[in-house]
């Protein structure tokens, strides 16, 4: 692998994300970048009793370009606790989901006001469930000639293609819809616990860009 990596910050990182991360000793996460909508930013896919699900946080709106680090959260739908519902409702029988679900319930129901600050807390949360470490905080994005190494920034675009083959894991309803790839971290930590650690150390993924 690359001896140095630099990703953008996501809501609940995708399991080639985290992969990514577990295989690289010096891995960096812009935080300095520009926020754009319909990214994973805000928004992260599960399974569910209806297939992938894509869950969303709401952010308060704005006109033009603005940095991510400004973007704030919208609560006045309660979206948190919708959010809660739903992972319990599609993981409240998986192997693992009652072991770590305490805190990521006590994230959900903190109200953090700040979109980066609020994915800054799920990984540093993740990463510790993981035995992982927590990345770098990097401010790169407006020199990208200063980033040295392999940079996988675009992972954080849904529409970004990359060749990519993941081995599957039994999911809570793998027997209705098969496997579902490219869902957060939280499905693969909930479905197998301790052995999360070790899928992401073995599945294969880029090794630069």
């Amino acid at each position: 692998m690359s001896d140095f990596v630099t990703l953008s910050l996501a809501s609940f990182p995708d399991v080639k994300t985290m992969a990514l991360i577990t295989q690289n000793e010096a891995v960096k996460i812009e935080v300095n970048d520009t926020y754009v909508k319909q990214t994973f930013r805000n928004r992260y896919k599960i399974t569910s009793t209806t297939g992938a699900t894509d869950l969303s946080i709401p952010v308060h709106s704005s006109q033009g370009n603005r940095a991510y680090s400004s973007v704030e959260i919208d609560y006045k739908n309660h979206w948190n606790r919708t959010h809660w519902r739903t992972l319990t409702a599609a993981y409240n029988n998986s192997p693992y989901f009652e072991y770590y679900c305490d805190a990521y319930e006590e994230l959900l129901r903190s109200q953090v006001e700040s979109l980066l600050e609020f994915n800054l807390k799920a990984l540093q949360i993740l990463c510790v469930d993981l035995g992982m470490k927590m990345p770098e905080v990097t401010s790169n994005w407006e020199n990208p000639s200063e980033i040295i190494g392999a940079d996988f920034r675009d992972w954080i675009n849904p529409s970004a293609k990359e060749s990519f083959n993941y081995e599957p894991y039994t999911q809570v309803f793998s027997d209705r819809f098969g496997f579902i790839s490219g869902c957060s971290v939280l499905d693969l930590l909930f479905c197998l616990g301790p052995d999360a650690k070790f899928y992401l150390h073995n599945l294969h993924v880029p090794s630069n860009r």
